[in-house]
């Protein structure tokens, strides 16, 4: 049964022993919920016994399926949500595999797999929405798929870059050290019209010029360097664009930096200025402290005795 799953044709018999020793055999019982649409997928799937059925909340999807049958392809080449819901119509035996179980089994048909499903979101990025099918199918063959868990860090400052990403899904903040304090100086998210980070790396060759944080769970397509000007020659409008992009970071850059050191002068300033208080406050202290005891020493003087005034005073 398994020399009949398309992406395994070209294993040999060792190979295909292989793959009957690793994974899993699972029992399902009827109406067994076996994946679930929107969730992220570890298994591929062949179906050894029973009748499944596979529907998608949109409508799109909707089949039987029976033994022989496989599904969940797509976890093989990338973790990526499901597509569908697939639910057991009676009790159902499966052989399920990870993308671990798999590595070293043999040549297996796996091209094609990639494509499909680098294609199914590269459709549906909203920056990508005016590429014909051909540019989709070219990109397909050059990117993969990667997925993030919040708070992951992506890269850090000073990394070499060697990649640069396109949301599909989720958000990412960016952060830089500025003078010994980690700022944040820019949030990139999927559904707007610039959802790519870390193209500055592939334009200058410089390292990272910040630190890539994940804000909640994302799915991106990632770029490896050596593949980037073939990238330019499918869609030549974005050099325009990263140009434009690369400048705006840098004098987004330079504006916090301003920004800081201007906080630091301040800061400094108004430290001065309430030492200067303090030292006034005191001084002023000290000089009524000194006028009142000369006061206080003149109304305590002994009373001139009798004789004195007598002297002093006129002839009567």
């Amino acid at each position: 049964m398994l020399r009949r799953v398309k992406f395994f044709r070209r294993l040999g018999d060792d190979g295909l022993a292989k793959l009957r020793s690793r994974g899993l055999i699972k029992k399902v019982p009827r109406y067994a919920t076996i994946i679930r649409e929107g969730v992220l997928g570890q298994y591929f799937y062949v179906l050894l016994q029973g009748t499944i059925s596979v529907t998608s909340s949109s409508g799109a999807v909707n089949l039987t399926l029976t033994q022989g049958a496989h599904f969940g392809e797509g976890s093989l080449v990338a973790e990526v949500k499901r597509q569908a819901t697939v639910t057991a119509l009676e009790n159902c035996v499966l052989h399920q595999w990870s993308s671990a179980d798999i590595q070293d089994v043999g040549d297996l048909e796996l091209d094609e797999v990639r494509q499909h499903v680098v294609s199914q979101i590269v459709s549906n990025v909203y920056f990508f929405g005016n590429l014909s099918a051909m540019q989709i199918n070219q990109l397909a063959l050059i990117l993969s798929v990667k997925y993030y868990s919040a708070q992951e860090r992506i890269f850090h400052e000073g990394d070499p870059g060697d990649a640069f990403f396109i949301m599909a899904e989720g958000s990412v903040e960016m952060l830089k050290v500025i003078d010994s304090r980690l700022v944040p100086v820019a949030t990139y998210e999927a559904g707007t019209e610039r959802p790519w980070f870390g193209e500055m790396s592939m334009w200058t060759s410089q390292p990272r010029a910040a630190t890539a944080v994940v804000s909640e769970p994302t799915v991106a397509l990632v770029l490896q360097k050596e593949h980037f000007a073939q990238f330019l020659d499918i869609i030549p409008s974005f050099e325009a664009i990263i140009s434009t992009s690369s400048s705006a970071f840098n004098t987004i850059n330079n504006l916090h930096r301003r920004q800081s050191t201007t906080l630091d002068v301040n800061i400094e300033g108004a430290r001065l200025e309430k030492t200067a208080a303090r030292r006034s406050t005191r001084f002023k202290g000290l000089a009524m402290g000194l006028d009142t005891t000369a006061r206080l020493k003149m109304a305590v003087r002994p009373a001139a005795s009798l004789q004195q005034i007598k002297q002093q005073s006129p002839a009567a």
